[in-house]
């Protein structure tokens, strides 16, 4: 495969959604251990509302940076499918989804 170097606005967007991941799981730890008594919902609601937001910061980095490899050529359907612990067809799914091209015209508002 052609050696290219990273897009600084790919590098930038990563690196800001790596801190929104570090913030989360810190939050994720403060909140994790539950007080003697504290009713269940009480420990769990916040809990579930962190997890699901680093879900969402990690999606929507696998699905652009699968739709970065594939469309640039970086790398084989067969490897971003590995990376991503999916099948060809659903990597190639996620990398064309819709998630992936609302992420894209993120990053790279002139290149859609």
């Amino acid at each position: 495969m052609a050696k290219k170097e990273t897009p600084p606005e790919l590098a930038g967007w990563v690196e800001e959604r790596a801190e929104l991941l570090v913030k989360t799981a810190r939050r994720i730890v403060a909140k994790a251990d539950a007080r003697k008594d504290q009713p269940v919902a009480e420990w769990l609601i916040p809990l579930l509302e962190d997890f699901s937001h680093a879900e969402k910061i990690a999606k929507r980095g696998a699905h652009l940076l699968g739709a970065y490899a594939l469309r640039n050529g970086l790398t084989t359907q067969t490897e971003v499918a590995r990376a991503m612990g999916l099948t060809v067809t659903a990597a190639a799914n996620r990398s064309a989804s819709r998630l992936a091209r609302e992420t894209w015209a993120e990053v790279w508002p002139d290149k859609q």
